[in-house]
């Protein structure tokens, strides 16, 4: 990863919809004050709903119980985030 001040973060890949006990990969890219793209910037990913959905370092994303969440992406370096919200729909095929 690259440690470059961004002056802005855009998520390209989103989750939407994912059901209980599922995972979905997000993608996001830093943008520079120069409009430079910046595919592999060090990035935060958070969730204001851990009980719904949980994210990782790398924007892997985990539904943990039914709900909505905001996922929220942010440069860790300079400026800029980009968030979006996602649904969990409860386990149809659980034990």
């Amino acid at each position: 990863a690259i440690e470059i001040p961004l002056a802005r973060v855009e998520i390209t890949q989103g989750c939407g919809n994912i059901g209980e006990g599922d995972t979905c990969q997000m993608v996001a890219r830093g943008i520079t004050a120069e409009n430079q793209v910046v595919t592999n910037a060090v990035l935060r990913w958070s969730s204001n709903a851990s009980s719904i959905a949980q994210v990782n370092s790398e924007g892997r994303v985990f539904g943990v119980g039914p709900g909505r969440a905001t996922i929220t992406v942010e440069a860790a370096f300079g400026a800029g985030e980009d968030s979006t919200e996602i649904i969990v729909f409860p386990c149809t095929k659980c034990p």
